[in-house]
């Protein structure tokens, strides 16, 4: 009955922490990586301006970028598995 229980929540602790790890994993900035053939991955980048940088081959799987400009960028062969890319619109002062 107690080795039942040990090993019910051993696997319950394991189960929480692959789940959490992720988000433990996560490096912000990384800056340093965001050129040609850079690796960083599940970094983490906000509100950059990448516009016209050559990026090729970079690797950025799992990473989370928000509000990065890569207009103009070369990102022949650039990795972003499973990473997370979100824009924000900036309002539109025409109207």
């Amino acid at each position: 009955m107690f080795i039942v229980r040990s090993w019910r929540a051993g696997f319950l602790g394991a189960l929480i922490l692959f789940l959490l790890s992720p988000a433990i994993a996560q490096e912000t900035g990384g800056e340093e990586q965001l050129r040609m053939l850079g690796k960083c991955r599940g970094c983490a980048f906000e509100g950059l301006d990448l516009s016209g940088r050559k990026l090729t081959g970079i690797d950025l799987t799992e990473s989370t970028i928000r509000d990065v400009d890569f207009s103009e960028s070369r990102l022949n062969i650039a990795l972003f598995d499973y990473a997370i890319l979100r824009v924000l619109r900036k309002p539109n002062l025409m109207s």
